[in-house]
Formats: C-alpha cells, sequence, structure tokens
C-alpha cells in the first residue's frame, strides 16, 4: 500500500466521483480506477459503493479514509521535520477542547510566528479521549486538556487558567433570574451535557448524586452546536464559561454553577517521543510566557 496510492483514494472519496478526482490529480480515469481496484484486491473487500457514477464509501471505505488521513499527515509531518534547514519552519500540531484556557498557547505561537513566519499551527479541536489517541498515534505534538492526570506517559505543563462551569439557557426561562444555578435547580430539567466521561463525573459530585441519566436529553463535543439546542428550548446546557456569546441580542444567557465548579487546564506531550524543532521552540516560548522571571535567573 503506497502513500501515492493512499492519497488518491481520500481524493476519491471526498469528491464521489472517479471523474472529477482523475481530473483534480491530473491523472488519467483508467490509472485511477486500477489503482482503487489494486487497492481493494490488496485489502480484500470493495472500498466503494458505484451507482448512478457516484461513489459512496463502504463500511471498509469509511474505516479506511479514517486511518489513511492519519497516516498521511503523520507522513507529511515527518518528512516536513526531516527536511527543515536553519531557517525555523514547518508545522505545529496541537489538540484542544473548547476552552477559553487556549489563550496563553494563541500568544505564544503568536510570539513564535512573529520570529519564524514560515511555521503554521494545525489546530485540531475535540474531546479529550481524541486528542489522547491523537497524540498516541503521533499525529500530535501537544494536547490542551481539562483536569490533567498525572501520568508516566506524558509531560506536561499546567496553565494558569481555570475554566468556570454553568448553565446556557433562554434568556426568558425562570431560572435565568438567578445569578446562580444550584442542583435543587435542575432537578427534572432536561439536561445537554457535555460528552466528556470525566465532566459528567463532576457533575454527578457537584450533585451528590441528584443529578440522573433520565434527566439527559442530548449530549455534545461541541458547545455551539448545544447551544442551538438551548435556543431551541429542548434543555439546559451544562458547559464552560465564556464559549457562547451571550451579549447584546442573544436569546442565550450563562448563569455559573453553585457551588462553584472549575476545571484545570494542563498541556500535554508523549514523554518517549522527542519533539520536533517547531514543537520544541514553541514549548519554549510558552514556558518563558508563564514564567517572565526564570529568563532572569
Amino acid at each position: 500500500m503506497e502513500l501515492e496510492t493512499l492519497r488518491h483514494f481520500v481524493v476519491i472519496a471526498k469528491l464521489g466521483n472517479m471523474t472529477r478526482a482523475a481530473a483534480q490529480l491530473n491523472i488519467s480515469q483508467p490509472a485511477l480506477s486500477r489503482q482503487v481496484q489494486t487497492l481493494e484486491t490488496e485489502l480484500g473487500q470493495p472500498l466503494f459503493n458505484r451507482a448512478n457514477r457516484q461513489l459512496t464509501l463502504t463500511p471498509g471505505g469509511h474505516y479506511l479514509v479514517n486511518h489513511a488521513e492519519e497516516l498521511l499527515t503523520l507522513a507529511d509531518k515527518t518528512v516536513a521535520n526531516m527536511t527543515q534547514q536553519q531557517v525555523l519552519s514547518g508545522k505545529l500540531y496541537i489538540g484542544a477542547g473548547e476552552t477559553r484556557g487556549m489563550q496563553p498557547l494563541v500568544t505564544a505561537f503568536e510570539t513564535l510566528h512573529r520570529a519564524h513566519p514560515g511555521v503554521q499551527l494545525k489546530l485540531f479541536s475535540g474531546a479529550s479521549q481524541d486528542v489522547f489517541t491523537k497524540l498516541d498515534n503521533g499525529i500530535l505534538d501537544f494536547g490542551l486538556i481539562t483536569d490533567p492526570q498525572l501520568n508516566s506517559s506524558y509531560d506536561s505543563l499546567a496553565l494558569p487558567s481555570l475554566d468556570r462551569w454553568g448553565v446556557l439557557l433562554r434568556s426568558s426561562d425562570p431560572l435565568a433570574k438567578n445569578t446562580v444555578i444550584t442542583p435543587t435547580d435542575l432537578l427534572g430539567k432536561p439536561l445537554i451535557f457535555s460528552q466528556q466521561t470525566t465532566a459528567i463525573e463532576r457533575l454527578r459530585r457537584w450533585s451528590n448524586q441528584q443529578l440522573t441519566d433520565q434527566q439527559v436529553v442530548a449530549t455534545y463535543n461541541l458547545i455551539y452546536n448545544a447551544s442551538l439546542l438551548a435556543q431551541a428550548g429542548l434543555g439546559y446546557v451544562i458547559g464552560i464559561a465564556g464559549l457562547i456569546n451571550t451579549s447584546g441580542d442573544s436569546e442565550l444567557c450563562f448563569r455559573p454553577l453553585s457551588p462553584t465548579m472549575t476545571t484545570k487546564l494542563g498541556l500535554i506531550w508523549p514523554r518517549k517521543r522527542p519533539l520536533s524543532p517547531v514543537a520544541s521552540h514553541f514549548l519554549t516560548t510558552l514556558q518563558a510566557q508563564l514564567n517572565p522571571d526564570s529568563k532572569k535567573s
């Protein structure tokens, strides 16, 4: 299985049409078809459903395209890291959930990019488990996670900010008159939770186990989409402050939880894998930014 074949397969999967894929790749359609047939023979199963000149992925095709994209990213990242010259350039890969705690990382990258314009940031947004998987597979250089736990597989850097949790709800809702939301306020109410297991466990502890699974009408991994559910009146979104604009003409408002619930943030990276030159410079920049006095000592 060659990388070029995988690249061609991903393009076909995205376009859903062999003719358009051949034109984009500047390759003849028969040659591209033979590549797909060879790949299917090698894997022992069809990768596309073929109907009316439109190609759709089979279950095996879906599996391959997801892993092919990760393999190609890793291959490109490896080549870029090994071919960097004296002038620092290349890509920095960071995975993170939705949090205002990204700001120190943004500031550090801005400083790095200003000094080295050839550096690019590849930012992946997703749940903590997705970030861990991509870190372990070598796709990401760093992961920004909530409630970082000590783990011998990762080095970590604590970040100064905390995420505060609360409820996103319609401004017209009776609970919007409260300055804070307590566990009692949410009894029997339809709830929309983050999909992250650690967040759900913390919320249950916060409520002294008063919140039940029967109250959960939906879960989310990106809070913007969850905010649309709240706007439609389908439930109360339990989430982090500052991610959704609730000012001005917004139909939504945010009320913090009481007792207060916060989560710590940390940057992690695999301990046994050397950092690329770009990742190493970024980490040094971030550490200097967080500890300015260390440069003087």
